[in-house]
């Protein structure tokens, strides 16, 4: 199981140090996650990095250094190197937020950092650039749910790619977010199902 305890938004200087590609005096979003991975079911992590790139597309050209060992990809093979199931989960997801960053939010470059506590050892705080908390708090739950569903089914419901479509067309016509019949239009969507992905994105806090 995981959860996410807080969202903030700000320039946290204090985190500046551990990731040199930080842009000086950037926002950024700093997200509080406890991961139980007794809750997450059994399979391997890294054997989904090529199925959630179809959500993430990004992300398999990212590069990441540093202490903990972490491979510097995520690309397929050779995939990630596994810590522990919690730490590889937090880190994956702050990967995934950068990506809908820039997805989504169009930001240009994005960098992020992954912290772990000692204590207790399954709570990590998330340090991500963020221009837009929005767009920024809604990646977070939409990456954090989708990991949490591939971990105990196996595979992502395909919902998923239907909310970043319709997400990504009101970053483009914000205008019409509340007009499902113009949505249901322009997308080609049933209104009713437009007014079902409308609800998640208002639970998810994009709306």
């Amino acid at each position: 199981m995981m959860k996410i305890l807080e969202t903030k938004w700000g320039r946290f200087p204090q985190v500046d140090h551990l990731n040199p590609k930080f842009i000086p005096q950037s926002p950024r979003l700093k997200a509080t996650l406890e991961i139980d991975p007794n809750g997450l079911g059994e399979r391997r992590l890294e054997g989904h990095i090529e199925e959630l790139a179809e959500l993430f597309p990004s992300f398999t050209k990212h590069r990441c250094e540093n202490e903990h060992g972490f491979s510097t990809s995520f690309r397929p093979k050779p995939g990630l190197k596994k810590v522990d199931l919690a730490t590889d989960v937090a880190h994956l997801i702050e990967h995934m937020v950068i990506d809908l960053q820039c997805s989504l939010g169009q930001m240009r470059s994005c960098s992020g950092i992954t912290c772990a506590y000692r204590k207790p050892e399954n709570r990590y705080d998330l340090f991500v650039e963020c221009a837009d908390p929005k767009v920024g708090v809604f990646a977070l739950r939409f990456a954090s749910e989708v990991v949490e569903e591939v971990l105990k089914e196996g595979k992502f419901s395909p919902k998923y790619k239907k909310l970043l479509q319709l997400a990504k067309f009101i970053q483009r016509n914000p205008q019409i977010s509340n007009n499902p019949q113009s949505l249901s239009s322009a997308l080609g969507w049933s209104k009713g199902a437009v007014e079902s992905h409308l609800k998640e994105l208002i639970r998810m806090g994009y709306l």
